[in-house]
């Protein structure tokens, strides 16, 4: 019974929480701004909402922005990352410009699979 609900949550939701956890846990220990928290929980209620099934209407607008928040923080932190390379600390600086431009990849393919696949119901019109 365990395995089928795991198989049923939603891969989103999932990436959505671990990232949120991330920044938060981030932001907690000093490695990063305090802004980042706020993002963190943004991440995290997002991916609760959609663990709970919410996914039309308002939240679906919550999960966007939460994607794009992502996305746009891990841009950033991608090109931060990569002055790394440039001053001659080479080993971590492709290591974090890598893992930080998979995670802006993965949170653009779910931004543009939000905008192109939406959620929520679309009303026809007569």
């Amino acid at each position: 019974m365990k395995t089928s609900r795991l198989r049923s949550l939603p891969l989103t939701a999932i990436i959505l929480i671990i990232t949120g956890l991330f920044w938060i846990l981030s932001s907690l220990s000093s490695e990063s701004s305090l802004h980042t928290l706020g993002v963190g929980l943004i991440s995290v209620a997002a991916g609760g909402l959609m663990l709970k099934g919410f996914v039309s209407g308002y939240s679906w607008s919550f999960y966007t922005a939460a994607s794009l928040y992502n996305l746009i923080l891990f841009a950033y932190m991608a090109y931060a990352s990569s002055i790394l390379i440039q001053i001659g600390l080479v080993s971590i600086g492709v290591v974090s410009t890598v893992g930080y431009l998979l995670a802006a990849a993965i949170y653009l393919i779910i931004t543009l699979k939000a905008f192109y696949r939406p959620s929520y119901s679309v009303a026809k019109s007569d």
